[in-house]
């Protein structure tokens, strides 16, 4: 009887079970800001990568930044996977829609596969912004696959209103 009332009684002193305000989120495979091409490119054959993201990136919990540049990462607010398998494949089907090319890979891609062009990708920021807003930037290049040759490249930045909600950058 005395086990029973030790029992109840420190059953008692836990309280109230608190439910877990976790929440996870992926990367969208589809967005208004990305549009097919109205010009189908079946022959481009593409690789993207290889693809650098910053350390501060190689976390579970989403980030924000304010005006001085602090990162915070979100209490309750995480990656569903990491970044660093995501944010590949899903800039690999924009990147295919956007060309009208089913004929991209993610880097590493095996020696035997066709690719003509490659765009090696730095991900200088990703992040949202206490002003309500994710930002993307990234810095590519675009480099013929058969001798190396810088084609083009250049530095993009894309900016995206998420409203008061941070943790809408997903």
């Amino acid at each position: 009887a005395a086990t029973l009332a030790s029992a109840a009684a420190g059953c008692s002193l836990l309280g109230k079970p608190v439910p877990d305000a976790s929440r996870y989120f992926v990367l969208s495979l589809d967005g208004s800001s990305v549009a097919a091409s109205a010009a189908k490119r079946s022959d481009v054959h593409f690789g993207i990568g290889p693809i650098t993201l910053p350390n501060y990136l190689d976390a579970q919990s989403l980030v924000r930044t304010n005006d001085a540049n602090a990162v915070e990462y979100l209490r309750d607010a995480y990656w569903a996977e990491p970044l660093s398998d995501s944010f590949p494949r899903v800039l690999l089907h924009h990147v295919s829609t956007r060309l009208g090319s089913m004929h991209g890979v993610a880097f590493p891609w095996y020696g035997t596969t066709r690719v003509d062009w490659r765009v090696p990708v730095d991900v200088l920021r990703f992040e949202a912004t206490t002003a309500g807003k994710v930002v993307l930037v990234v810095r590519w290049k675009l480099e013929r696959a058969s001798d190396g040759r810088l084609v083009a490249g250049g530095e993009s930045r894309f900016e995206e209103e998420t409203g008061p909600d941070a943790a809408a950058v997903a």
